[in-house]
């Protein structure tokens, strides 16, 4: 199978869209599909061109999580060499929580365990009301620790805890009263059919984060993941003083507040 096939990125201007190509096993991800994918999301991090990243997936589901032929197959190899593909995993989780640019998880379908994963590390998702989304690892014997700081971080301890034991599946609107989604797409109107609900969510979003200005976008992820992962303390409140002066004093502030003055767009505005 080629590349092609399975993963497909597309850049139409400012946006990339990177889309799981594997409809017929309704987008399950082995370890071609994980490594193309991380490196994707490295290649789009440097992209100056780029400013937001869609992640998508063809047919009729987001992604059912992992292919279980491939982890069958890991089954008979040696614990050093489990290890070597669960870091993997671990890696394109990472590259997605570390991008610069938003990431803007579309998903569709019953998405499942890795699917999941993958919802909640991405820095925005939406899906339409008809979406669902199951955990079945302990269902089949296997283990969540590879997404579970990503899940915990979207779901919150609690409510991981149940899904996470139970296997049971939940909706849209579950979801996003959890915190997994941020936006869900209702159904179309009876008298209009033909409106793709999802598609204009979709728009919205990545017309939203167009008008923010791209390298402060970039620094607030950053800030996001130093507070995240470092401990409240003086030397955190110096950081965040420091990194707020340094952006004070940016081309970016200089345009946005002289814009703001003078009534009009700013110049990274589309």
């Amino acid at each position: 199978m080629s590349d092609e096939t399975v993963l497909k990125v597309a850049v139409e201007g400012e946006v990339a869209t990177v889309t799981f190509a594997k409809p017929q096993v309704r987008n399950a991800m082995n370890e071609q599909m994980i490594v193309l994918l991380t490196q994707a999301l490295h290649k789009l991090s440097v992209a100056a061109a780029v400013r937001v990243v869609v992640l998508k997936g063809e047919g009729p589901t987001f992604c059912a999580g992992a292919d279980l032929g491939w982890l069958s197959s890991l089954t008979q190899a040696s614990l050093e060499d489990r290890q070597r593909h669960a870091m993997q995993i671990i890696q394109m989780f990472d590259a997605m929580d570390r991008c610069p640019k938003p990431v803007l998880a579309v998903v569709h379908g019953t998405t499942n365990g890795s699917g999941v994963g993958l919802a909640a590390a991405a820095h925005i998702c939406i899906a339409p009301e008809t979406a669902s989304f199951t955990l079945p690892e302990a269902r089949r014997g296997l283990s969540s620790s590879v997404m579970i700081p990503y899940l915990t971080d979207a779901l919150g301890a609690r409510a991981l805890r149940r899904y996470l034991t139970t296997g049971e599946s939940f909706t849209a609107y579950q979801a996003l009263y959890l915190g997994l989604l941020h936006s869900v797409a209702p159904a179309p109107k009876q008298d209009q059919p033909e409106v793709d609900t999802l598609a204009a969510l979709e728009n919205s979003m990545i017309a939203a984060i167009l008008k923010g200005a791209p390298a402060t976008i970039a620094n607030a992820m950053d800030t996001i993941l130093v507070c995240k992962n470092t401990p409240d303390d003086p030397d955190r409140m110096r950081w965040a003083s420091q990194r707020f002066a340094e952006v004070l004093g940016s081309p970016e502030a200089l345009e946005g507040i002289a814009s703001f003055a003078e009534k009009r767009q700013p110049n990274w505005t589309r």
